[in-house]
C-alpha cells in the first residue's frame, strides 16, 4: 500500500500537507498518523475498506482520508489487466451425473489442468480446496452454494466463512446471487456482510450474478445482463461474473454498467465447436471485459490444454475471431 502526499483541510480553511494520513482532534492541534499508528491499533488491513474502518475507530480522532493509492484487490488473478479462471463448482450446483465423466469427475484432474494450463486462478468449493488445492494457482473459494435437488425459486446460502476460506489458501471470495429470485434480498444482505469481511482481510469479493426465478423470462436479455453487472458494482463486488448477451455491442453496455468492477463472462454449457466458443470470447473481450471464468468448455473438452492456449491468445494477446451474424 502506498500513501500519497495530499492536502488535508484543517479548521479555519487552513491546509497542511502530509506524506501520511491526517487526523484532526476536536480539542487539540492537528496530528498526523503513519502506518505505525495503524499497526498499534491491531486492526490494520491491506485493503482500503479495512484501512478506512481502522482509522474511523481510532479513539479521539476525526479523520480525513485523502488520496490513497491501492493495488487492485483482483491483482493476484490478473495479467496486464486480463484473466482466465478455471471454475469447478458444478459438482455441488449440478450434481456429478449431469456434467462429469470418468476423467473430469476427479478434482485432481481439474487441479492439474489449472496448473498445466497456467490459468489465472481456480474456483473450488471448500471441500475440494481442503483435499485437492496445491497452492500453485491462485484460489477463489465459493462461500455459498445449493444443490439442484430442491425445486422452486433459487436460494444459495453461505456454507463457508471468509476465515475458513483464508485458512484454506483463498486469495479471493466468491458468492452467487440469484437476482430476481424471491430470496434475492437474503442473498444481497449476506453478500454485503461477506464482501465487507473479505475486504477487511485484503481479499477481493467476486459476485456470480445470475438472474433466475419466475420473474425472469430471458436471462441473457441485454437489459437483464447489464442489470446483473450493475448489481455487482452497487454491492461492492471487485469482480462480477455474468452471462454473455450474444454480441459485443450489447455486452459492452454491461461492462460499462459494471464500472470499476472487473467483468468475467460465465463460460456456460459446452458449445458445439471450439470456434463457436472462441467467437463468444472474442466478442466478450472486444466489449472490454476482463476475461473468462470457464468450466465445462475446458474440462469436458478432449484436449483441454489446447483449447486453453487458444483462449489465452484471445484474452491476453488480442487475437479475435470474426463474429458471424445470425442468419436472417
Amino acid at each position: 500500500m502506498e500513501l500519497c502526499r495530499h492536502v488535508c483541510s484543517v479548521g479555519g480553511g487552513r491546509a497542511r500537507r502530509s506524506n501520511g494520513l491526517c487526523a484532526e482532534n476536536s480539542t487539540k492541534s492537528p496530528r498526523y498518523l503513519d502506518v505505525s499508528d495503524l499497526i498499534q491499533t491491531g486492526r490494520a488491513s491491506s485493503s482500503l475498506h479495512g484501512l478506512y474502518w481502522t482509522i474511523r475507530n481510532i479513539r479521539g480522532a476525526n479523520v480525513c482520508l485523502a488520496e490513497l493509492v491501492m493495488k487492485d484487490l483482483m491483482e493476484p488473478f490478473l495479467k496486464d489487466g486480463k484473466s482466465l479462471l478455471l471454475a469447478y463448482d458444478q459438482g455441488l450446483e449440478h450434481g456429478p451425473s449431469k456434467d462429469f465423466d470418468d476423467r473430469n469427475v476427479d478434482p485432481q484432474f481439474i487441479m492439474d489442468t489449472a496448473v498445466d494450463g497456467a490459468f489465472s486462478g481456480i474456483v473450488f468449493q471448500k471441500g475440494l480446496a481442503e483435499k485437492y488445492y496445491n497452492g500453485k494457482v491462485p484460489l477463489i473459494i465459493k462461500v455459498n452454494g445449493k444443490s439442484a435437488l430442491p425445486k422452486g425459486e433459487p436460494n444459495s446460502k453461505q456454507i463457508c466463512s471468509v476465515e475458513e476460506a483464508i485458512s484454506l489458501g483463498a486469495r479471493g471470495i466468491g458468492y452467487t446471487i440469484y437476482a430476481g429470485s424471491q430470496y434475492e434480498p437474503d442473498m444481497l444482505q449476506e453478500f454485503g456482510r461477506i464482501s465487507k469481511e473479505a475486504h477487511e482481510n485484503g481479499l477481493p469479493a467476486i459476485s456470480w450474478v445470475y438472474p433466475r426465478g419466475e420473474s425472469i423470462k430471458n436471462d441473457i436479455a441485454p437489459e437483464i445482463i447489464s442489470y446483473a453487472a450493475r448489481i455487482g458494482l452497487e454491492l461492492g463486488a471487485d469482480a462480477v461474473k455474468i452471462k454473455y448477451t450474444g454480441d459485443p455491442k450489447t455486452f459492452s453496455w454491461a461492462v460499462k454498467s459494471a464500472g470499476k468492477a472487473h467483468v468475467y463472462m460465465s463460460g456456460g454449457p459446452k458449445t458445439p465447436t471450439d470456434e463457436d466458443f472462441l467467437r463468444q470470447i472474442s466478442g466478450v473481450m472486444e466489449a472490454g471485459a476482463t476475461g473468462l471464468a470457464v468450466g465445462r468448455n475446458i474440462w469436458q473438452h478432449p484436449e483441454p490444454l489446447k483449447l486453453a492456449e487458444k483462449l489465452k491468445q484471445v484474452i491476453f494477446e488480442g487475437k479475435r475471431l470474426v463474429q458471424i451474424p445470425p442468419s436472417q
